[in-house]
């Protein structure tokens, strides 16, 4: 029975990690009507660019993560006033095909500046510190995965339920 609930959590832990990547994907799509390809090359870009900032300017976990941030806003940002919006009588298919070219550019970026090998981030949380509650294991990064998951759902929820901005997006 201990295996089942341990597989269960570990489920749980895991399935949250995908929410938010459906969640991003959704959103994108919901407010564009075009599926992005390119976006786990961007999301890799502002990864590799908290990574630089880490190591090689030695900046704090959380300063990095700002500047992270602001770098892929100003990505996006980027991408779509200088790519997107410049497509010449743009369709799904079209709009498809760019987005897929945007994502073979940028993965060829980041294989050139960073290299093709893996790499190791350094993290606050380690992915060995664990709580035990019982016989039932959970590291602390999946803990945290699991409530930035709940949050950004919580939040989504309500804008959507009680943001005019929120029902007009929900009524297209």
């Amino acid at each position: 029975m201990i295996d089942l609930i341990q597989m269960v959590v570990n489920g749980i832990a895991v399935g949250s990690s995908y929410a938010l990547m459906g969640l991003a994907m959704v959103i994108i799509y919901k407010t564009s009507e075009v599926p992005n390809f390119a976006q786990g090359e961007m999301a890799l870009i502002s990864s590799f660019f908290a990574m630089m900032l880490l190591t090689s300017f030695n900046m704090s976990v959380y300063l990095a993560f700002f500047w992270a941030f602001v770098f892929a806003a100003l990505l996006g940002c980027f991408l779509e006033f200088a790519i997107l919006r410049r497509a010449k009588e743009p369709n799904v298919l079209g709009m498809i095909v760019i987005t897929i070219g945007i994502e073979m550019v940028l993965l060829g970026f980041v294989s050139w500046k960073f290299g093709a090998d893996q790499k190791s981030m350094p993290f606050p949380i380690s992915p060995y510190d664990s709580f035990i509650i019982g016989d039932i294991f959970i590291t602390k990064l999946e803990v945290l995965t699991l409530v930035v998951a709940l949050l950004l759902m919580s939040v989504l929820y309500l804008f959507f339920k009680y943001s005019k901005l929120g029902l007009a997006m929900k009524a297209t």
